[in-house]
């Protein structure tokens, strides 16, 4: 079952609370480093600031198409984000990071992530991509985002079908399965 959008936003926002409790780094530039205890030490979570409608219009004109709606509604809370010590980046428009902020880890930037799947005919040609689990270069997409709240990972390059949601809440409120499964292996 779908997660209503308003439920989800409230559940997400108690995560990052919970996060945030257990400790913050705030960045030039509205950018937040949560949860420390991450490898080395390091914060866990980066969050970039909300995204306003402006540079929401910005990021649909570097896709050519509208965003959907659940994306939308993260934005408005985070304009991009890695979790998990990276497992899973967010897209967004793109940040400028001080090197010394999860070295390696930054959130892709959304027209150039939607670059990767337009070659894809299993993809119809409708797919947006929206966020990448970099461990096994998987991409989170909504195969027919103007129709459908359905997120899935994608393995590339071949495109096929690996994990579903039903919705993008469903994945950012699942724990991150991928990354949950990474810890428990290592």
């Amino acid at each position: 079952m779908a997660t209503s959008m308003l439920e989800a936003l409230s559940r997400m926002q108690d995560r990052i609370e919970a996060w945030a409790a257990e400790g913050c780094r705030e960045l030039p530039g509205g950018a937040r480093l949560l949860c420390p205890g991450g490898r080395d030490g390091a914060f866990r979570h980066l969050l970039l600031p909300p995204l306003d409608a402006a540079a929401i219009a910005g990021l649909e004109g570097s896709v050519g198409r509208h965003l959907p709606a659940d994306l939308v509604a993260v934005y408005r809370a985070a304009g991009g984000m890695c979790l998990d010590d990276g497992a899973f980046a967010l897209a967004g428009p793109g940040a400028e990071l001080p090197p010394d902020v999860m070295p390696g880890v930054r959130p892709p930037d959304l027209a150039t992530l939607n670059r990767r799947i337009r070659h894809h005919v299993e993809l119809g040609g409708v797919a947006l991509a929206v966020g990448l689990l970099p461990d096994d270069d998987s991409l989170l997409v909504f195969a027919d985002p103007d129709r459908d709240r359905r997120v899935q990972r994608i393995a590339m390059p071949s495109g096929e079908p690996v994990d579903h949601w039903p919705d993008l809440w469903g994945f950012l409120l699942s724990a991150h399965a991928p990354a949950a499964r990474r810890r428990a292996a290592g």
